[in-house]
């Protein structure tokens, strides 16, 4: 993925967690996608990484092809951008969802129903579905014979 705009500014800032570099580009272009979509993004370098707002990320992972052959010619991104499923963690703020379905419904190309689900007790989905998974039998056998075969 290319990012590219007109620099508008650099901030260097001091905290007591580190150095952040904030560089905010004016009219940038993300993907390649069926549209290409104009926006406004801050850039945070810490220590060598770069943190994309959530929003960006998913957009980006869904506007690229999928690796090997797992869906043949199906295309999925319709599902993706349709099941959209937030839990634990910071999906916890007040408003993400809302927030969410706005950021992707702005990046997301027009054709996309956007659909940003958050469960009341998301914040506990993860164990849930951990707990799903451990209870069913075919996990069960798939788990015995990784026993057997690491030992």
């Amino acid at each position: 993925m290319i990012w590219y705009g007109e620099l508008v500014d650099v901030q260097h800032t001091k905290n007591n967690l580190g150095s952040l570099l904030n560089i905010r580009l004016a009219d940038a272009d993300l993907g390649d996608g069926e549209k290409k979509t104009k926006i406004w993004i801050i850039l945070v370098v810490v220590v060598g990484l770069i943190c994309l707002g959530i929003h960006i990320f998913l957009v980006w992972r869904f506007k690229r092809k999928p690796k090997g052959n797992h869906f043949g010619n199906i295309d999925i991104k319709k599902d993706l951008y349709g099941n959209i499923v937030l839990s634990d963690g910071s999906t916890m703020f007040p408003g993400i969802a809302d927030r969410m379905s706005k950021e992707i419904t702005a990046l997301a190309p027009s054709s996309m129903k956007i659909k940003v689900v958050a469960p009341p007790k998301r914040k506990y989905s993860v164990w849930i579905g951990g707990s799903i998974l451990a209870s069913l039998s075919t996990f069960q056998q798939v788990h015995h014979l990784a026993l057997i075969t690491y030992e």
